[in-house]
């Protein structure tokens, strides 16, 4: 009679647990089956034209003081991320064999839209830090959303930077400005201080379309060229003061590229 009695007794927990047991198993995969949503993975890429997710990529060498990485959201023509993309870019110079962060480069929140092809287009030049010029540089695309993704490339520049040299001549009140682009081609800023004036036929036919009486151009100048820029110091109270101190001159007419 008490083996019995055990016996009931079990086979009556048995069905509690398969009665509550069941739904608590069926609960559980159903939360499953509703939680798989959650983890599909986003249709989701990050890529460039150049840059890799290597930590240390080649260092690839340009041949001239400017070039551009692309940065893309998509496989191929037709093939997009099917959700927005944001990232960080960050600037990198080389000092001392180490890599360190222009943090006053860096650009954070930049986007890409998602199922549509979409892109970004960076400039990329040497990179002037704390006064110097350096032309062994990294850019970092870091992406924060949906996935945490590092791409990167390493660029030198190989190139000869421009020049520029100044003269003035007291007696003919005229300031030549030297400019050797080397391997620098494009926008130059020039300025002069009122009271001087540019060559109005200067033979490069960069200066000749300037207006009399203005005191700064762009002019857009040739790579690997040499070109002298003449200005006639007009004031006479400037020429009484350049002929006394020739470095007031050769201030008085600046250009930066």
């Amino acid at each position: 009679m008490k083996k019995r009695l055990i016996l009931l007794v079990c086979i009556a927990l048995a069905a509690v647990l398969l009665t509550f047991g069941g739904i608590t198993l069926a609960k559980y995969i159903t939360s499953l089956s509703e939680r798989d949503e959650d983890f599909t993975a986003a249709t989701f890429y990050f890529r460039s034209n150049v840059m890799t997710d290597e930590e240390t990529p080649d260092v690839l060498t340009v041949t001239a003081s400017k070039t551009t990485v692309t940065i893309v959201n998509s496989a191929d023509a037709t093939t997009h991320s099917d959700t927005d993309i944001t990232y960080t870019l960050k600037y990198y110079v080389l000092i001392d064999g180490a890599y360190t962060e222009v943090e006053a480069m860096r650009q954070e929140g930049k986007s890409l839209a998602k199922d549509t092809f979409s892109s970004e287009t960076v400039i990329l030049e040497p990179i002037t830090y704390n006064g110097t010029l350096y032309k062994d540089i990294m850019l970092e695309a870091v992406s924060t959303a949906p996935y945490e993704t590092t791409l990167r490339t390493r660029i030198k520049f190989s190139y000869e930077a421009h020049t520029v040299e100044k003269s003035y001549d007291a007696e003919s009140g005229v300031i030549t400005v030297k400019v050797v682009t080397n391997g620098e081609g494009g926008e130059y800023d020039f300025a002069w201080t009122s009271g001087i004036s540019h060559d109005p036929v200067d033979p490069n036919l960069i200066f000749n379309g300037v207006s009399i009486g203005a005191t700064s151009y762009t002019a857009e100048l040739a790579e690997n060229t040499t070109y002298y820029f003449s200005f006639f110091v007009t004031d006479e109270a400037l020429r009484t003061s350049y002929a006394s101190d020739n470095s007031l001159a050769i201030a008085a007419v600046t250009c930066v590229r």
